[in-house]
């Protein structure tokens, strides 16, 4: 089966939208990528209050694991806060940074 190629420009025009609680988040506004080049990440605007415990500099970042689905013009992710300074599906092989 062949996959769907698709470019940052296509990516950063749709929604994306929490399918835990149906909030948008905004549009995507950079990647988060290895230095082999895999995507480990996307990162959209902060400023929600519910989403702290997954933003660093009022972004936030959405573990590539947590993107359910990449339609037409919105991107579905799943993301669940469960305590303070807990990212739910955070990549275990790249840790947060330590600043």
């Amino acid at each position: 089966m062949k996959g769907i190629d698709f470019t940052y420009c296509e990516l950063r025009d749709r929604e994306v939208i929490n399918m835990a609680d149906g909030r948008k988040l905004g549009r995507i506004i950079d990647l988060a990528l290895h230095c082999s080049g895999r995507i480990i990440g996307i990162i959209v605007p902060g400023e929600r209050k519910f989403l702290r415990c997954f933003s660093v500099n009022d972004n936030i970042f959405i573990p590539w694991v947590n993107i359910k689905r990449i339609g037409d013009d919105v991107i579905l992710v799943e993301l669940v806060c469960h305590r303070e300074g807990e990212r739910e599906g955070e990549d275990r092989d790249f840790p947060a940074r330590q600043d």
